[in-house]
């Protein structure tokens, strides 16, 4: 029977905030202090690896980061409270003077210390703030010793303040001393048979719905951070897929967080279901530029231009290599470029426009060279025509026209 309504409480019971200074349900929870609490079927373990201390000064020896109104005192090596009238009081660590800021929608461990030395005798209440917790956190103000906490963080909280209450009060002289506040950050969350790992190398899993792996700040629908090498398709396997679709346009992006910058792979949906696929740059928010287009169509690949008419199309200045060895040179392409223009160097040009006078051939920034007939002869008005093909021969000073190809 005992099982039984075990069972029935664990399904209709809400995760809620809990106290470890008792075994049983509390606020919706059940909480076991080994470290255990189970809710409709969650299971939080080992709760107790924790992140770096959230606050600064947690001692109050020196307190240039606490900032108190009202009936709060700083200055005596706790956070005193002596009750003076009917009002709200305040003990505050602004968000840029935490030592390591707020992670929303994540638990926390708050234990604190708590001196008495007169009892308040009206309705004060003391409680931390939803500027930080995603609901008010009460705090203990009647019994002298030390507590221990767990809530839930506001979804994107800022501030950690502690305000106290009062409204029918006479008297009431209370301490808080030692603080300390630290994210939830080991053990497992199983909610049925979903796993969360609850260090930065699980899974995190935010109310916003955004995933991380290897981070437990996942900005995006899923983000992946690690320094491992790491594989999970086998992509022998032609059964598995990777497939990147999104509403409007599929992008696969590889971003750099420390510069700023992403280089992307784009499929263009042109028309008919037709697709160009694009490779793309982008730096530091500056416009996309489109590095290269394959057309989905024709198979054309341009480099410059986003309307490639041949099967390699390239809009602007490109380099040339040389293998100058012998004089029967081999022609290429390379990424550091024609440098210098070699004696015995030979190449193909195809004719655009027929010359109507002498004609001159400049490669890259080297300067441009006469194009002469064999015996350093210039060309007159008619000796090329288009589209013919010219085979030429650098002689140290000029381009030299060993034959010419029908057009």
């Amino acid at each position: 029977m005992k099982k039984i309504l075990f069972t029935l409480l664990l399904i209709t019971m809400a995760f809620s905030q809990f106290d470890n200074t008792i075994n049983g349900w509390v606020n919706g929870a059940y909480y076991v202090p080994d470290g255990i609490v189970y809710s409709e079927g969650v299971i939080v373990v080992d709760e107790g690896t924790l992140a770096a201390e959230s606050l600064s000064e947690v001692d109050f020896v020196t307190h240039a980061n606490w900032d108190v109104t009202n009936d709060f005192d700083d200055t005596g090596g706790n956070a005193a409270f002596i009750w003076s009238a009917n009002q709200t009081s305040t003990l505050t660590q602004i968000q840029a003077n935490l030592a390591v800021a707020g992670v929303g929608s994540r638990w926390y461990k708050f234990t604190y210390t708590l001196a008495v030395t007169t009892a308040f005798d009206g309705d004060a209440a003391a409680t931390i703030t939803t500027s930080f917790a995603l609901s008010a956190v009460s705090l203990e103000i009647v019994t002298a010793g030390t507590y221990t906490i767990y809530f839930k963080s506001a979804v994107t909280p800022t501030d950690f303040v502690i305000s106290l209450v009062s409204g029918t009060d006479t008297e009431g002289t209370i301490s808080y001393d030692d603080v300390t506040l630290k994210e939830i950050t080991g053990g497992d969350i199983d909610v049925q048979g979903l796993y969360t790992g609850g260090g930065s190398g699980g899974i995190k899993v935010l109310s916003n719905g955004n995933v991380g792996i290897g981070t437990v700040t996942p900005l995006s629908k899923l983000n992946v951070k690690t320094v491992d090498t790491y594989s999970g398709t086998d992509w022998k396997n032609d059964g598995k897929t990777l497939r990147i679709t999104a509403d409007t346009l599929p992008i696969l992006e590889f971003y750099s967080e420390d510069g700023n910058d992403a280089l992307f792979l784009a499929a263009i949906l042109n028309g008919n279901n037709d697709m160009d696929f694009t490779f793309n740059y982008q730096y530091a928010g500056a416009s996309v530029i489109e590095l290269m287009r394959l057309d989905g169509v024709t198979g054309n690949l341009g480099i410059g231009t986003a309307a490639p008419v041949n099967l390699l199309n390239v809009d602007g200045a490109y380099n040339f290599f040389a293998d100058s060895s012998s004089v029967n040179d081999s022609w290429g392409f390379s990424t550091t470029g024609l440098e210098v223009l070699t004696t015995g160097m030979s190449i193909y040009v195809q004719i655009a426009v027929a010359n109507t006078d002498g004609a001159t051939l400049q490669i890259n920034a080297l300067g441009a060279k006469a194009v002469n007939k064999l015996h350093d002869q210039a060309l007159i008005t008619g000796d090329v025509e288009v589209n013919q093909i010219l085979h030429l021969v650098y002689d140290g000073t000029a381009f030299q026209m060993l034959s010419q190809l029908a057009q």
